[in-house]
């Protein structure tokens, strides 16, 4: 178990890109392991935001970012979240947009996440998917 010191204050900052408040994590186990985990953060009905995706690299290429997915979306849409926004390094938003149908912002997406606070790395870029039925 790690613990932070509580002077850091990530989750009393007044500072926007320091605020770190509301990310749940999802994750995918098999036989009492963790295999992928996520963390993903609501922005009311017209985004939630998923900026961390790991596993072990013993687990990729299997299908269980997928089986990931899968478990996600259906909460989302009860939540009625209509766009779920990804971050991925250049080398691999590729992946995001074959494989699982995620696509380049388009100008109305881009001012939604400037408007939020999401969270964004150098080298970095964000794809989105808009959830069915929505």
């Amino acid at each position: 178990m790690y613990e932070f010191d509580a002077r850091i204050g990530f989750e009393r900052s007044n500072l926007g890109w320091l605020n770190f408040r509301g990310f749940y994590t999802a994750i995918l186990e098999k036989n009492d392991e963790i295999i992928y985990a996520a963390s993903i953060r609501i922005h009311g009905r017209e985004m939630a935001e998923m900026p961390f995706v790991g596993t072990e690299s013993k687990c990729t290429g299997q299908g269980f970012l997928r089986k990931l997915l899968v478990a996600i979306e259906p909460a989302l849409h009860f939540l009625i979240v209509e766009n779920l926004v990804i971050l991925a390094s250049i080398e691999i938003v590729g992946m995001w947009t074959k494989k699982f149908e995620f696509s380049h912002l388009e100008s109305a997406m881009i001012r939604t996440i400037i408007s939020s606070n999401t969270l964004m790395f150098p080298e970095c870029c964000q794809a989105t998917e808009r959830l069915a039925g929505r």
